[in-house]
């Protein structure tokens, strides 16, 4: 009969990864990689596009959990739970960026921090699924992703200038030839309706 304690289960080995110097570089790859990489496509998105919207504020949360859950991930017997918390890290450390390079204030960020954690879910499940696949020599998880990540990197599009010819200001103007009390006369009151 085995004794639980001799040999360590599946679930304490996710729990528990080894703090090495090289899971230590790891580690801050995970978080400041993704985080330098949504640091681009956030001055691209405000300063280039000019996006400031869903893109923005939907789209980079996903790209930059993925990129960190699958880095933390990949070859690594890590929880989702660890995963995810690294993103959250490297989504705290775009933030610091974003405010040090003044592209956003602290308090727009703190905002947005709670629909960023939201959306982190989504972003590492991507990710750690990803990395998995990748992991299991099955690459076409990996293809996916990409294939579905498409529809974000497009978004940028709207920064193209419209076709379409600029508004102009049209105004109308009603001259009654009367003097103004035959036309107040008929303002203030009604016939009466059959």
């Amino acid at each position: 009969m085995k004794n639980s304690s001799d040999e360590p289960s599946e679930d304490s080995e996710l729990n528990r990864v080894e703090v090495t110097s090289g899971n230590q570089f790891r580690l801050l790859a995970a978080v400041l990689l993704p985080a330098l990489v949504g640091l681009g496509l956030g001055v691209f998105a405000i300063r280039v596009a000019e996006i400031y919207g869903l893109t923005l504020f939907l789209m980079l949360p996903v790209i930059v959990s993925f990129l960190s859950a699958f880095m933390w991930k990949l070859g690594q017997p890590v929880s989702y739970g660890k995963c995810y918390w690294v993103s959250v890290l490297s989504l705290l450390a775009l933030g610091v960026m974003i405010v040090i390079i003044a592209l956003d204030g602290l308090i727009c960020l703190l905002m947005a921090l709670p629909l960023a954690m939201v959306l982190a879910t989504f972003g590492t499940l991507l990710g750690f699924w990803a990395a998995l696949r990748l992991g299991r020599g099955k690459g076409s998880g990996l293809s996916v992703f990409l294939v579905a990540l498409f529809p974000m990197l497009v978004s940028f599009e709207r920064s193209v200038e419209s076709e379409f010819p600029p508004q102009r200001e049209v105004t109308t103007t009603i001259e009654i030839d009367a003097p103004i009390e035959e036309v107040w006369r008929h303002v203030v009151t009604f016939t009466d309706i059959d």
